[in-house]
């Protein structure tokens, strides 16, 4: 084409072409990529009768799903905690010391002796499959770092309880990534039952997050209706030692449960947040087909049963 290659430039062109051949009316589907120009040509191509639907490439539907999932690692928390995560992997990486000290850990344990994984920017799931490994590996990287006296900021205890969390939140997508990069069967049909199975999954955990902050909201009620500090006998012993020390600890797991319950509110915003990002990037999928949720449960546990066999 020595025009402007706009989408209803490639869709005059093409309708020429397919005249030429009297395809007018055979084509059945149109399969893309993302382009806006290319989503105009096939909507042209459709209107003027030489197509019936337009199927997206499924690999670029699968690079839509990391930007739904970029979309949560960019809140300023999470950022956070992975570069903490991030630096804590490259410390390893980097230090013979700590490499060596990880290692002999494992094997007094008699854990696997796994290394750890970092997340790469251009590699799908890295992030999630570097929290997997840290998490597990949670013991051992701390003991390790026990003798660590560096500069590198490393991940706090706080910083492993969110990456459960996150954890949670994105096995769906690695899961949808692993059955849509498949090359051994179909992938285009399973595309609109991965979606909602993926929007099931945020509906339970939204409504899990719910239940729970009910469950917080009452027993702070009832706090506050056995409330102690006017009684004289605890004024009394407000010297004793062992009462102190008690109440430090109290204290802290105070300030330990606050700090969660600042991550559960995160984490509602971070699923509400994947939910309108996936409707707004996936609207013209589901334009395209249809798909039942039997069809979606039946896939995916086809699916899982297959990698657990090759496991």
């Amino acid at each position: 084409m020595h025009i402007a290659h706009t989408g209803d430039n490639q869709a005059d062109v093409l309708m020429k072409v397919f005249d030429e051949w009297g395809l007018k009316g055979k084509i059945f589907a149109v399969v893309t990529d993302n382009a806006s120009s290319a989503v105009r040509c096939v909507a042209k191509l459709i209107r003027k009768g030489y197509a019936s639907i337009h199927v997206r490439c499924t690999a670029h539907i699968t690079a839509q799903l990391q930007l739904c999932v970029n979309d949560i690692l960019k809140f300023a928390d999470v950022a956070d905690m992975l570069k903490r995560c991030k630096d804590t992997v490259g410390l390893f990486h980097h230090s013979v010391v700590l490499s060596d000290s990880k290692t002999d850990t494992q094997k007094k344990l008699n854990i696997k002796t796994h290394k750890l994984k970092q997340a790469v920017p251009t590699r799908w799931n890295s992030t999630y499959e570097m929290l997997v490994r840290l998490v597990d590996q949670q013991n051992v990287v701390q003991l390790a770092l026990c003798s660590y006296s560096g500069k590198v900021v490393t991940a706090k205890p706080t910083d492993f309880i969110m990456a459960k969390k996150l954890i949670a939140l994105l096995a769906t997508f690695q899961e949808a990534t692993t059955i849509l990069s498949g090359n051994s069967y179909v992938t285009a049909s399973v595309v609109r039952p991965i979606l909602d199975h993926i929007l099931r999954q945020l509906d339970g955990m939204r409504d899990q997050a719910q239940a729970d902050d009910e469950m917080i909201l009452q027993l702070g009620c009832d706090e506050e209706d056995n409330d102690i500090h006017d009684d004289p006998s605890v004024t009394e012993s407000a010297n004793d030692p062992i009462i102190n020390e008690a109440a430090g600890v109290s204290e802290q797991a105070g300030t330990l449960g606050s700090e969660e319950s600042q991550m559960e509110s995160l984490l509602d915003q971070m699923t509400e947040t994947l939910r309108d990002s996936i409707n707004d990037r996936f609207q013209s999928v589901y334009c395209m087909s249809r798909c039942s949720r039997s069809a979606a449960t039946w896939i995916l546990d086809s699916r899982r049963h297959t990698s657990s066999r090759r496991l």
